[in-house]
């Protein structure tokens, strides 16, 4: 997506520049379509943006272009993600230059960021299934890593992703599927910095998957997947060297405090709803999302842009990655209360 960033003229009409009537706004001696206004980035006070409908953005303070950028902003001020999660250290990377690959169920392209983000798509199911996106569980996830529509902007925005079907309609995974995308991803080498599993595996199939596992970490690539729910622990739990996410009620405050989480945990996050793209059988474009599977995504955005910020081999990037998620963590022992979207160790 190209936004284009605009500088008032020196001209009086419609208050700054621009005019907005009858659905068109005037660009110098051009009318350009808009389906309508969202709020962005901020300039000189003013977040007001009109959207073509397309892909392109409009200041609403003037009309003359200076430049393209060909980073994405935000665009949903208040559903901004990478501007609510609470870590120790800020950062501001976006996910520039990473890409990540997701396991999930498939991605709605009807959303443009998802659309755009996208760089391959595999179907690897092993049984029959309905070759559009029934199951919206991928959808969910993607949007929350690199979703930016007029209601949500995910965690690492510029990030790109290669999607990996293995999740069925029926919302079960799909071992044979699982391994068969890991052994694709091996043999073509594909380009891949982290890998979201925002799903469970079969204890049977744990004995098959971690050589593959381990052959991605030799790689490089970083692998975040779900935790379970406090005090139950998933079965790919079981799989070692990667990232687990766990999460926990607000009710459930005290005992973790007291307690402490699962060792089978190395991060665990508030469970409260996160809303992200969601094509329903209504039309209805966003809904709400919870569950390990949620923060997993979540993870995966933070890593995302933090490994956009720095510069480190890929041979020592588990380490790095590990240590930095920790070192942000908050120990929840020593918190008052729980806060969403705060990172817990």
């Amino acid at each position: 997506m190209i936004i284009k960033v605009i500088k008032p003229l020196n001209t009086s009409i419609g208050g700054a520049g621009t005019t907005y009537q009858k659905g068109k706004i005037r660009y110098q001696s051009e009318e350009i379509e808009v389906a309508g206004k969202t709020k962005g980035e901020s300039i000189n006070g003013n977040n007001i943006w009109y959207f073509d409908g397309i892909d392109k953005y409009y200041w609403s303070g003037g009309v003359e272009e200076i430049n393209k950028i060909n980073t994405k902003m935000a665009l949903s001020i208040e559903n901004d993600l990478s501007k609510k999660i609470q870590l120790k250290n800020n950062f501001s990377g976006k996910g520039e230059g990473i890409t990540i690959g997701i396991f999930d169920s498939g991605i709605d392209k009807r959303y443009s960021s998802l659309k755009n983000a996208l760089i391959s798509e595999d179907d690897f199911l092993t049984q029959s299934h309905n070759s559009e996106i029934i199951n919206k569980h991928g959808t969910n996830v993607a949007g929350i890593i690199v979703g930016n529509e007029e209601q949500i902007s995910g965690v690492a925005i510029n990030a790109k992703i290669r999607s990996y079907r293995v999740i069925k309609d029926d919302q079960y995974t799909d071992d044979r599927a699982i391994i068969a995308a890991i052994n694709y991803i091996v043999k073509n080498n594909i380009e891949i910095d982290i890998l979201n599993l925002s799903l469970d595996v079969d204890p049977d199939s744990i004995s098959y998957v971690q050589p593959l596992i381990n052959t991605l970490i030799k790689k490089g690539i970083i692998i975040v997947t779900t935790g379970g729910i406090y005090k139950e622990a998933n079965e790919i739990t079981k799989i070692k060297n990667i990232i687990h996410i766990g999460v926990f009620e607000g009710n459930q405050f005290e005992d973790a405090k007291k307690e402490g989480f699962l060792k089978e945990y190395n991060l665990s996050f508030l469970n409260n709803n996160i809303l992200t793209t969601s094509f329903d059988s209504n039309n209805i474009k966003y809904d709400f999302f919870k569950n390990d599977s949620a923060y997993t995504a979540m993870t995966t955005g933070i890593i995302a842009n933090y490994l956009s910020e720095i510069n480190i081999s890929k041979e020592d990037r588990n380490k790095e990655i590990y240590d930095f998620l920790i070192n942000n963590s908050f120990d929840i022992k020593q918190e008052e209360q729980a806060i969403q979207l705060k990172m817990y160790i």
